[in-house]
């Protein structure tokens, strides 16, 4: 080890140290004390982007602390780390690949992405077009069936990051449609037991449905499997003549694996698109896998989402860490799982069109950051990524607000609400739940409010104890003005580059996912077990299959 890397060694220790006993101290002081001791915590716990602001002023932090946080950032180096991925180097050590997700979104703007290859500028720069290709061929009407009809019905085929980017941005844009195709529907299917499936082909006429099917690999189980089964409906469907490959567009890093795939369809060259090797399934929203919402949506709706995960780059770029909002939200979650001991963490949107946000943010962070090894194969000293979980409210606060209000377990949340929602009478209804919880998680509730109860009853004595709440709940407040595909863009964002500097301080590779493949192998191994054609090697899975045998008996 060299001198220079000793030195900064010691120095981390000495942070960490330091931060341990700033924990100590604070987790004394009532996190409402803190709050009130300073008038202008609001403003000074606050940073904004365009229309998106950040208040992390409900955090079990004081100015001392959190400037022994921003010291964490004098380890890792964090400008010259941001700039190499930028500029397209190997970062995805396991891999030996880039991590270009950020490029996909990029027009130039931000200098330091001249640097990437021109080869892979001009491949996105091509399948941006050959998406809006294909989104202008289908809203025109040019995309049609053997007997000449447009087609209306798009069926996305994907699953895990090949489907929860998509689904989350359909589901949170939706409402925006304007000018596009009225009669065309959108629907999902992921699932590889076959229900959903079948509940989404019986509402669709087979001759107008346009499936995508998109998997990076193209050996996901769960799309193959789907797409065989599909083709098989859509030849009972239509006969044995049809053409099939009308059909269908596949959305793949591996195009030679398209036309070698049993899945009962040969698809065209040209309706195959390119996900980039050097872009994850969980980063991949920016891509052509997010075509089949661009073709219900509109290039322009896409584009906005685009630019508006570019402004976030840019502010991740430039702006210096004490004002850089996915860098606090990195330390406030080093902070909370490292020294905090905090084992998880809640995403709470309060919008009815941000409820699969917390699937999503499940994906990005805890197959980015669950690790237990280093980049460099080392035991890791720290934890890393809490267990990240979350429902939309205001149905959570009839589900798990009893527990976030009283359990005895630490853990802090992220909150979202829009200044301007879809009906102005009820947003405002829904904004002050979202504030009222945020207040109370923080507050709590000490049961003096029961003493003031005139000719209080015994009853009501006894509940008394049982409405105290302990408060002290650490929470993050996003406000954005509205829903806008802009502000979406942002707001990913920042939480793919919040990742990214964990993965640092953490000292992991937050590209690769190696812990998902050694399931997915097995289960490919045991359909022959199942069938009574092969014996299991151990005893516990052995005993796994004969009960699952006896239960179809």
């Amino acid at each position: 080890m060299s001198q220079e890397k000793k030195i900064q060694q010691k120095l981390g220790l000495e942070i960490w140290q330091e931060l341990g006993k700033h924990c100590k101290r604070l987790q004394k002081i009532p996190l409402a004390k803190l709050y009130d001791s300073n008038p202008q915590r609001a403003y000074e716990y606050s940073e904004s982007c365009g229309e998106l602001t950040f208040d992390y002023s409900r955090n079990l932090l004081d100015d001392e602390a959190r400037d022994c946080l921003f010291r964490l950032l004098e380890t890792i180096n964090l400008p010259e780390k941001i700039n190499a991925t930028m500029r397209g180097e190997i970062v995805n050590y396991s891999e030996q690949q880039p991590a270009l997700h950020t490029a996909l979104r990029s027009k130039s703007k931000i200098p330091i992405l001249s640097k990437i290859g021109q080869d892979e500028r001009q491949l996105f720069a091509k399948v941006r077009q050959d998406c809006k290709n294909f989104t202008r061929a289908f809203n025109d009407g040019d995309i049609r069936n053997t007997e000449n009809i447009p087609l209306t019905h798009i069926v996305h085929v994907g699953i895990g990051g090949s489907e929860a980017g998509t689904r989350l941005l359909f589901d949170a844009l939706k409402m925006q449609r304007r000018k596009m195709k009225k009669e065309a529907t959108l629907s999902f299917i992921s699932d590889l037991g076959g229900v959903q499936r079948e509940e989404t082909l019986a509402q669709l006429n087979p001759s107008r449905c346009l499936f995508i099917l998109v998997s990076k690999s193209f050996r996901t189980e769960e799309m193959l499997h789907n797409a065989k089964e599909i083709s098989r409906w859509m030849k009972k469907k239509l006969g044995a003549k049809a053409e099939l490959e009308r059909h269908f567009i596949a959305i793949t890093a591996a195009p030679n694996l398209v036309q070698k795939a049993d899945i009962g369809v040969k698809i065209p060259t040209e309706r195959i698109l390119l996900i980039p090797a050097s872009v994850g399934g969980r980063y991949s929203v920016w891509s052509a896998a997010s075509l089949s919402v661009q073709m219900m949506l509109g290039t322009n709706t896409f584009e906005q989402f685009l630019n508006g995960a570019e402004r976030a780059d840019s502010h991740f770029i430039k702006k210096p860490p004490q004002h850089n909002i996915p860098v606090i939200m990195a330390l406030l979650g080093i902070w909370y799982r490292n020294l905090c001991k905090h084992s998880s963490h809640a995403i709470i949107p309060y919008d009815h069109r941000l409820r699969r946000l917390p699937c999503f943010l499940q994906q990005l962070e805890m197959e980015s950051g669950g690790k237990s090894l280093s980049a460099t194969a080392k035991p890791l000293a720290r934890e890393s990524a809490p267990l990240l979980w979350g429902a939309q409210g205001t149905s959570a606060q009839h589900s798990l607000f009893q527990w976030l209000q009283q359990t005895t377990e630490k853990l802090a949340l992220d909150f979202f609400i829009a200044s301007i929602g879809f009906d102005k009478k009820s947003h405002r209804k829904l904004s002050t739940h979202c504030l009222a919880q945020v207040e109370t998680l923080m507050r709590g509730k000490n049961g003096e409010a029961q003493k003031e109860i005139p000719n209080e009853t015994t009853a009501e004595k006894r509940i008394a104890p049982h409405r105290k709440l302990r408060g002290n709940r650490a929470s993050n407040l996003f406000v954005y003005r509205s829903l806008s595909p802009h502000n979406l863009g942002m707001l990913l964002a920042f939480y793919e580059h919040k990742v990214f500097v964990q993965s640092l301080l953490w000292k992991i590779n937050p590209f690769d996912q190696w812990g998902v493949e050694a399931g997915k192998k097995l289960a490919q191994n045991l359909s022959p077990m199942l069938e009574g054609k092969a014996r299991a090697k151990t005893a516990s899975l052995r005993d796994s299959i004969e009960l699952w045998k006896a239960g179809a008996k």
